[in-house]
């Protein structure tokens, strides 16, 4: 079921059967048109949104990116911009397989998302490269931030299963 179509009357016995026929065909039609919405939007979000860390797609932060850049030209005003490459995540893929490999992904994905701005623009560059775009910072807070986002990882006990963990 995609929705409920209702049609009232204050007439009693105001629609014939021909009236349910034309009814269900538009019925037939508006639900047609629902689910190509719905099926357009889950494609617009694939397309936006990294699907395992939830940020943005490489096409969508370089847009972001060149929107900030321009913005920020014009007003004067600055911005950076941090490549985050995780060290060594190939070897987590290549000893514990895949499927753990994207839960730490996740967890990765979660932790660096602690330490950001709700203005801050995130997306996923390269498999575990992530490119943070930061309007209105300077580079020293940056390098700060930086910093904090290294350390916090570095820190962090991110469980594979029960007790064993990869830092």
């Amino acid at each position: 079921v995609i929705g409920n179509m209702v049609v009232q009357s204050l007439s009693e016995k105001a629609y014939d059967s021909s009236d349910v026929s034309y009814l269900k065909i538009i019925g037939s039609y508006a639900a047609i048109a629902l689910k190509n919405a719905l099926e357009y939007n889950k494609m617009e979000q694939i397309a936006i949104y990294d699907s395992l860390t939830g940020f943005l797609t490489r096409g969508e932060i370089i847009k972001e990116g060149n929107k900030i850049k321009q913005e920020f030209s014009t007003n004067r005003k600055e911005f950076c911009i941090l490549m985050l490459d995780l060290d060594d995540f190939k070897y987590i893929n290549d000893k514990y397989g895949h499927v753990v490999g994207d839960n730490v992904m996740k967890m990765l994905a979660n932790n660096i998302s602690n330490h950001i701005r709700s203005s801050d623009y995130i997306g996923r560059y390269g498999g575990d490269e992530f490119l943070l775009i930061c309007p209105n910072m300077s580079m020293e807070n940056a390098f700060s931030l930086a910093e904090r986002i290294r350390k916090s990882i570095e820190e962090t006990k991110f469980y594979i299963d029960g007790d064993n963990y990869i830092n």
